[in-house]
């Protein structure tokens, strides 16, 4: 198994007063250059916006872009005319009226308790995985991971999850590919 952590710590920051932006990879005003993307995943973004704010109606070109709302509820409108209201809990997929996205990736979320321990198995053949800790600190095949923290995985074809705290994670498959 190889792997790389990407630390809270380690983030490009942007802060615009109603919102505050971690940028995981290279995105907007942050530039690193070793860390452009995670297989296929060239963006992930930790946002927190003020209530009553957002964003004026914009364009996404040649982009899937998905939001999972953590907490509060957000009024989207596009650019094509869709608009929506997404509450805490819900996902978000640019543009579409389902939840299907044209890529050979998988999202899934979780919620576990304390002392919870998760075999997740994955097709290991040219697929790595992201996974984003919400909430909580957990080990991924013994490697503690905290809140806000992420570690993407790859050469293996599962790993071990053991919730140390009530936890709520995200994780995401995608193919290695780099763009």
């Amino acid at each position: 198994m190889q792997y790389s952590i990407f630390s809270t710590a380690d983030r490009g920051k942007k802060n615009v007063g109603w919102l505050k932006s971690n940028f995981v990879f290279s995105f907007s005003n942050y530039y690193h250059p070793l860390k452009s993307a995670f297989g296929t995943l060239m963006a992930f973004n930790d946002d927190h916006m003020e209530p009553g704010k957002g964003f004026g109606i914009h364009p996404h070109i040649n982009m899937e872009i998905i939001s999972v709302l953590l907490k509060g509820k957000v009024n989207h409108k596009d650019s094509m005319g869709y608009s929506s209201v997404i509450e805490e809990g819900g996902v978000q997929i640019m543009g579409p009226e389902h939840c299907w996205i044209n890529q050979n990736a998988r999202l899934s979320l979780g919620y576990f308790e304390k002392g919870r321990q998760i075999q997740y198995a994955f097709n290991p053949e040219n697929k790595c995985i992201f996974i984003f800790q919400i909430e909580g600190d957990m080990l991924v095949n013994d490697i503690e991971l905290q809140k806000r923290n992420a570690i993407g995985v790859w050469e293996t074809d599962q790993i071990f999850v053991d919730c140390k705290d009530n936890s709520e994670f995200l994780i995401i498959e995608t193919p290695v590919n780099q763009k």
